[in-house]
């Protein structure tokens, strides 16, 4: 299951725009600072996904 699942998301990334878009800053500046970039946005990202799936069901359930 892991390979599988790695496998599907390393192949759904590489088209993915943001891969070029690193790639390209990766080109023009030092590569440890896009790295350093990319993972702090994926990790705010995954915080504010995870908030919002957690207030989500939350406030559908006070609304009904």
């Amino acid at each position: 299951g892991f390979t599988k699942s790695l496998a599907m998301t390393v192949l759904s990334e590489i088209g993915d725009k943001t891969f070029f878009a690193a790639a390209i800053l990766a080109m023009r500046y030092p590569r440890r600072l896009v790295l350093t970039g990319c993972l702090s946005a994926l990790i705010v990202m995954t915080i504010i996904s995870a908030l919002a799936g957690w207030a989500a069901p939350n406030l559908v359930r006070k609304c009904a």
